[in-house]
């Protein structure tokens, strides 16, 4: 445990200020030897400016937005709480593969000890991998009024035990009024968070879910913490600007607390265990992973009330899951945004007045956006080839200018910032940008099997590639077309 940290060294935060303050140095020379040129009529530049005018726009709004629900509409939402608002029952199922002795003890621990704290009857069913990992639950023999169920996973993955982890609570006939957390297995939770987020779902009828903040703990080197620790604040700046409509875009795995009643439910423990979406092309797609969405996908479309709660922080055990940067990182992106592109039609169908014109017209972004975030850099490196060079130099001091700015700003809502973060956005962007087009015209492709789910997908994978190319040479070609006018 002692390999995973919150913050990275002094020496790589001094490291990576010498890199962007060299970096930009180094480009601002390069602009000045260089001269800069007249694009002031430029169709390429007209369009780049239009497209990051409402970029920055969203942004702004998103920004605002969580400013407001984080410091006046939330703060206000707590203080209205009652001062006993307590679940009958409160149960967990927690979701553990091969993490490790010692992992699971600080897990285990700091749910039971939290629990007993809360002081309401619990269960807690532990979907457990290992057999070491009884020995370690054995351990937690006096739990007071915290009853540890342990569930043996099969080989069938995670949607698999989760099922069978709520079927097994469900039997159980649960009172009225009770609460059911889902949790990963490498999530600790802090004294105090079932204390704070339970009130909210026994308060308001009307809410069906909720997720708090996420923190991350990484082990690894300093540029896999930083992109971790950015990937996590700029979700907690996105969520709170959703949660301000009362939805939110994923009911997050590490850790989100459901009506007991909607988790409990027939119809949600078959949608976990056997969710899937209809594409128009490649038929029934079977959701492998996902199971964050398919429970969220739940919830919204009965209506229910979705909230976050910015000021209850669970901290995540993180750790890239191969060798290098790169092929880590693009692996798990794979996942999160095929999770989303699997998911992003059938929640646009349900229409802004079932999903709220907000969070509707974000997921209507999510389609466009990727598209319109390679406009930037093959508009850069159109004029560059065509125009003149010094517009590639030009481009990179924006680049890190603009990303600097934007991830001081955003680093106000939780004090953090580092000099890796402008270089680590402008990588997210692009790469991220790339993958989300990719897994759209692919939504058959899971990360961890590259299984095909029907045999519709399998006589049409071949027309995912040809679309996706012939998409992307379009965008190049444009981009090409408007720099040479």
């Amino acid at each position: 445990m002692s390999d995973y940290r919150l913050r990275s060294s002094a020496i790589s935060y001094f490291a990576g200020w010498i890199l962007l303050v060299g970096t930009l140095a180094l480009f601002s020379t390069i602009v000045m030897m260089s001269g800069v040129p007249d694009l002031t009529a430029d169709p390429s530049l007209i369009a780049l400016g239009a497209i990051a005018t409402w970029r920055y726009t969203w942004a702004a709004i998103n920004l605002g937005r969580a400013a407001a629900y984080q410091f006046a509409v939330f703060p206000r939402i707590r203080r209205a709480l009652p001062t006993r608002a307590n679940a009958s029952h409160v149960y967990v199922v927690v979701l553990s593969y091969h993490m490790g002795a010692e992992a699971n003890a600080a897990v285990y621990g700091a749910l039971i000890r939290d629990l007993k704290r809360h002081g309401r009857p619990a269960t807690v069913v532990a979907c457990i991998s290992d057999p070491v990992d009884f020995e370690v639950l054995n351990a937690f023999r006096h739990l007071g009024k915290v009853r540890l169920i342990p569930l043996q996973q099969s080989n069938k993955g995670k949607r698999d035990a989760m099922e069978r982890g709520l079927a097994l609570l469900a039997q159980s006939n649960p009172p009225r009024g009770s609460v059911l957390a889902l949790m990963d297995g490498d999530t600790l939770v802090p004294e105090g968070t079932f204390d704070r987020t339970v009130p909210f779902l026994v308060a308001d009828p009307e809410l069906g879910a909720l997720t708090t903040d996420n923190v991350p703990l990484v082990a690894g080197s300093a540029i896999s913490r930083e992109w971790y620790r950015l990937r996590m604040r700029n979700r907690h700046e996105l969520m709170s600007s959703l949660s301000l409509s009362e939805r939110v875009l994923v009911l997050t795995g590490r850790l989100s607390l459901f009506r007991a009643e909607i988790a409990l439910s027939p119809e949600f423990i078959a949608a976990v265990g056997h969710d899937g979406a209809y594409h128009w092309r490649l038929g029934r797609i079977g959701m492998l992973t996902g199971d964050d969405k398919s429970t969220w996908f739940y919830a919204l479309r009965r209506g229910w009330k979705l909230m976050y709660v910015p000021d209850v922080i669970v901290y995540c055990l993180e750790k890239l899951p191969r060798q290098g940067f790169c092929g880590s990182t693009i692996a798990l992106m794979f996942r999160y945004f095929g999770n989303m592109a699997r998911n992003n039609t059938r929640a646009l169908r349900l229409g802004p007045l079932r999903v709220g014109w907000f969070t509707w017209l974000i997921l209507l972004d999510q389609r466009v956006s990727p598209w319109t975030s390679l406009w930037g850099p093959l508009s850069a490196v159109s004029l560059g080839l065509f125009y003149d060079k010094s517009v590639l130099a030009i481009y990179v001091c924006w680049v890190l200018l603009t990303r600097t700015a934007q991830c001081a700003i955003f680093g106000l809502f939780r004090l953090t910032f580092h000099p890796l973060f402008p270089f680590l956005q402008f990588y997210n962007q692009i790469v991220g940008a790339s993958l989300k087009i990719a897994v759209f015209f692919n939504p058959d492709k899971q990360s961890w099997t590259r299984q095909l789910t029907g045999g519709v997908a399998v006589r049409h994978h071949a027309s995912s590639s040809v679309l996706l190319w012939l998409s992307l040479a379009l965008l190049a070609t444009t981009a090409v077309v408007v720099a040479t006018l």
